[in-house]
């Protein structure tokens, strides 16, 4: 059997092929959900929804030109929902719609994200009356409430929708945005690399690594065992070899030798031809995964060793989550 590929990633699901434009799909298949599941998936939005009274809009555009990306018109108020892929929701976006509501009519906030409800320090700004009107909602509710569905599904469920939920589940798990044990990705780290991941903030691999490194929130070398010789010749400060350091994963995407420096200034890095220069050095590789990191941070004084891992060997492409490492860190020698 043969296999689709768009842009130079391999397609899975009907989502994925609509290319990395991903609220907008995104949200398009949820309101067509919502319609076709009012209990098993709209419930998650509002208690109120009967697809016989309820009247679903998708990027309904307002006076100003504000566009919201779905809207539950029911005829006790509004629901609208505002999806955003990753963690992050616009504050100053969330306020002005909250300001132009309609006093007339009760109207709800339900933002979708990863889970930004934990970070959002602007929402305890807002007026306890703004703050009644938002509900969070994260990916992985959605995917569980989809999860159940196809699970307790019936005769009477529309099948061409049943195929959509299961489209969506393929593609939110692909993506990486269902919380998993996918929060760390680790990588043996030695030489050269060492220098690309605390002066250039990337790491970089082999496009066949794509599938294990997606949907990781945070990178963590593994400094091996002639790292600290590495380092005593850099005259940089000593590691110890193990899982001491971190950074926040911003952008993991496969590039062509082309293309390096193109898309480092695309991304805004600090030092894209620094970059672009180290990474030539360092492969002949045409194509390369590129880990384009946020700034280093200590978060094992003492490094966590393989052996307290339980791993023999090459770190090899590994996930964890930061439980599996609480854990390790907390055994003895």
């Amino acid at each position: 059997m043969g296999r689709i590929i768009r842009a130079r990633y391999p397609v899975d699901n009907l989502f994925s092929t609509f290319g990395r434009s991903r609220e907008t799909t995104l949200t398009a298949g949820l309101a067509y959900l919502i319609y076709h599941f009012p209990m098993a998936i709209g419930r998650l939005f509002s208690s109120e929804i009967d697809t016989t009274n309820a009247t679903i809009v998708i990027e309904e555009v307002q006076n100003d030109a504000s566009r919201h990306d779905i809207v539950l018109d029911l005829p006790s108020g509004k629901v609208i929902i505002e999806a955003k892929f990753n963690f992050s929701q616009n504050a100053l976006q969330i306020k002005k719609y909250l300001k132009a509501f309609d006093q007339r009519r009760p109207v709800s906030l339900v933002l979708i994200d990863r889970g930004s409800f934990h970070v959002n320090s602007w929402l305890h700004e807002l007026p306890a009356s703004y703050r009644k009107r938002i509900t969070f909602v994260t990916w992985t509710i959605i995917h569980k409430a989809l999860s159940k569905l196809m699970l307790s599904r019936n005769e009477k469920h529309d099948r061409t929708a049943l195929r959509i939920a299961e489209e969506l589940i393929s593609y939110m798990e692909a993506e990486g945005m269902v919380r998993n044990n996918r929060e760390i990705y680790v990588r043996d780290l030695s030489g050269d690399s060492i220098a690309l991941f605390f002066k250039y903030h990337i790491y970089k691999s082999q496009p066949k690594f794509f599938k294990s490194a997606e949907g990781n929130r945070y990178f963590a070398p593994y400094f091996t065992g002639k790292a600290p010789d590495y380092f005593t010749k850099q005259s940089l400060i000593r590691v110890e070899p193990g899982i001491s350091w971190m950074a926040p994963i911003k952008e993991i995407d496969v590039v062509t030798k082309p293309k390096f420096l193109t898309y480092l200034k695309y991304h805004n890095h600090h030092d894209p031809k620094g970059a672009t220069r180290e990474i030539m050095n360092e492969t002949p590789s045409k194509e390369l995964i590129l880990l384009t990191l946020g700034e280093p941070f200590l978060a094992f004084l003492t490094p966590i060793s393989k052996k307290k891992l339980g791993i023999k060997g090459s770190m090899g492409s590994r996930n964890f989550t930061f439980e599996d490492l609480y854990r390790a860190a907390s055994k003895g020698d």
